[in-house]
């Protein structure tokens, strides 16, 4: 399932294609599979929903850690190069690799954690806590570019909400204020 991206502003293609399903399709046929250990990489539901709910509760509390190890790797990131949050375009002395891989592998540890809450019925637990997705560094060049085609740099926040990395946007944080 890892695509290189593409030099584009428009959507990515998407990484789970025809080989990627035919191979999903043969673990399906086999009595033998152990999808616990596909859950790891690609928690659909329609795999978590072949766990137990030990098995789910194990992903959720390693995803947990995954997502609070991470968080401490962007703030000493973040810290390190004076990355400015509000723009996310890279500048001279921003090391854009580190806090880029850190950013790749958060959103996808938040989708991972996402899957295995939703399997297990906990959605209550978004009222409280949802991990957003954290932007990349971007060049300035393609900034740019983006903006010339009429779109925002942060489409999430020129809505006025979080964009979630699962791919569902809400007003959650909105929604959180508005009840304190």
């Amino acid at each position: 399932m890892k695509l290189r991206s593409e030099f584009t502003i428009q959507r990515q293609q998407s990484a789970f294609d025809d080989m990627a399903a035919t191979l999903l399709g043969i673990c399906g046929e086999d009595a033998g599979t152990s999808w616990y250990a596909i859950a790891h990489v690609f928690p659909r539901a329609d795999v978590l929903a072949r766990l137990n709910e030990e098995q789910k509760g194990e992903l959720l509390g390693r995803w947990f850690a995954i997502l609070c190890e991470l968080a401490e790797r962007l703030e000493a990131a973040w810290r390190a190069t004076d990355i400015d949050l509000e723009t996310m375009i890279v500048r001279r002395g921003n090391d854009s690799s580190t806090w880029n891989l850190f950013a790749g592998a958060w959103n996808r540890a938040s989708d991972h954690w996402i899957a295995p809450v939703e399997a297990l019925g906990l959605d209550a637990i978004f009222d409280d806590m949802l991990p957003g997705k954290v932007m990349r560094l971007m060049a300035a060049d393609v900034a740019a570019w983006h903006r010339s085609a009429g779109g925002a740099i942060h489409p999430a926040r020129s809505s006025g909400v979080n964009c979630l990395s699962h791919g569902r946007c809400c007003g959650w944080r909105r929604r959180a204020a508005a009840s304190t």
